[in-house]
């Protein structure tokens, strides 16, 4: 009888190089605090300005830009609505001065500057 030993043999194949996982880096993201967040509604009211104004603005940038979460535009953070309106606040006291200086003729206003045809 003849006998042949059975050598089992493990052929070891090179790995796949692993596929790249490409994650959004909105993956991790923190839920921002709701109660800092502003809706377009509660900003329309407190700048008494139409929500498509205040899209408006944002696009040619004097306005702050939305909070995102996720890639999505959720609202404005109060921080930032509060020093724009901040801004807004310490420019009325030169406009006002220069409507009193209309007034009292001692500013020319832009229709004095215009040729007339």
């Amino acid at each position: 009888m003849s006998t042949t030993d059975s050598v089992s043999r493990t052929f070891v194949t090179p790995a796949a190089p692993a596929a790249r996982v490409l994650l959004s880096k909105q993956v991790n993201e923190p839920f921002p605090a709701l109660h800092q967040v502003l809706s377009a509604h509660d900003v329309a009211r407190l700048t008494r300005r139409h929500r498509w104004v205040l899209y408006a603005l944002t696009v040619l940038g004097r306005f702050p830009k939305q909070q995102r979460f996720r890639g999505h535009a959720i609202g404005w953070h109060r921080r930032d609505l509060a020093n724009w309106l901040e801004s807004k606040r310490e420019l009325k006291p030169r406009l006002h001065r220069r409507n009193q200086l209309q007034r009292l003729g001692r500013c020319r206003g832009l229709k004095d500057r215009l040729p007339k045809l």
